[in-house]
């Protein structure tokens, strides 16, 4: 099972849990604790997300200007050779250019670096010259225009191993907790199956786990967790089933229903700025293009200090 069906499925048995027994436990696993696994999960796919788009990112820098200095190589190699006189050292520099047979990108570094010599030596030939001939230009590319693109591609070849290294962590980390919550999952569904009997609500409640028939539209939402920040905000965690967006309610102390605080969001959590001191109550949903899936339970989050200065 792929590690994003994975954490699907977490969230689904997650709502199951929380809805209909919350205080159930499957041996020594509490709904708390296996909420926090599902919740790290989610944490540790938003971040293995977030390291491979920089990592994208990072090659499409790189990309770029190897596909440029691959462009200007040969035809600097052929200016150069042609403007070289006859049996000067110059055409050995350019033949060190040629030598480098690789067509790696470290491969492209070592061309480029050894063009910058080349190109240099012809114009110091040319500098020396009677009269004085002026600096050769590729086109309109000049050799420090070469250099400079070379210094910064190397630093691009840096960024990229540097964003690669830290991404293998990153997928192991995902990997071992998406094993572990897989795990729980099972755990959950048969200790679940063997709780309920046939016909029962809870055991019914099971048909919005995805097994490749279930409803397309979201599963029921559920808080992961909460937090209440050193300044006073609270901060959800929270998710859905098959879903594309999140709306959250909330009804604050002395409210009598519940408004919309946030809608259309498509990050698993928000931080609800200075609610304010005594008792919140929260409830959310998912929506994707099939409609909206059922609330959560009812979070009470009691906010009982001042933020702080």
């Amino acid at each position: 099972m792929k590690r994003t069906e994975i954490f699907e499925r977490g969230l689904a048995s997650g709502a199951i849990w929380n809805n209909n027994a919350p205080t159930f436990t499957v041996g020594e696993l509490s709904l708390g604790a296996y909420l926090a696994q599902v919740n790290l999960l989610s944490t540790r796919l938003f971040e293995l997300a977030q390291g491979e788009d920089t990592l994208h990112t990072a090659r499409m820098g790189r990309d770029n200007v190897a596909a440029n200095l691959l462009a200007l190589i040969p035809n600097a190699c052929r200016l150069i050779s042609s403007t070289a006189a006859i049996g000067d050292a110059i055409a050995d520099k350019v033949q060190a250019v040629f030598r480098v047979k690789g067509k790696a990108f470290v491969d492209i570094k070592q061309k480029g670096e050894k063009l910058v010599i080349a190109w240099s030596a012809v114009n110091a030939h040319r500098a020396a010259l009677s009269p004085v001939q002026q600096p050769l230009l590729v086109g309109i590319k000049s050799v420090q225009e070469l250099q400079s693109d070379c210094g910064n591609y190397a630093q691009l070849l840096k960024n990229v191993w540097d964003k690669e290294d830290p991404l293998a962590t990153k997928r192991q980390q995902v990997s071992n907790i998406a094993t572990l919550v897989d795990r729980y999952n099972k755990r959950f569904y048969k200790a679940w199956l063997g709780n309920w009997p046939a016909g029962s609500p809870q055991r019914a409640a099971l048909g919005i786990i995805d097994t490749g028939s279930a409803p397309a539209i979201p599963g029921p939402g559920v808080f992961l967790s909460h937090t209440i920040l050193p300044n006073g905000n609270v901060k959800l965690s929270f998710g859905a089933s098959r879903a594309l967006t999140y709306v959250i309610l909330h009804k604050g102390p002395g409210d009598t229903v519940y408004t919309i605080i946030a809608e259309g969001i498509d990050v698993r959590t928000f931080e609800h700025a200075s609610p304010g001191l005594g008792d919140h109550h929260y409830k959310m949903f998912g929506r994707n293009n099939q409609g909206d899936g059922s609330e959560s339970a009812v979070l009470a989050v009691e906010v009982a200090q001042q933020a702080a200065a």
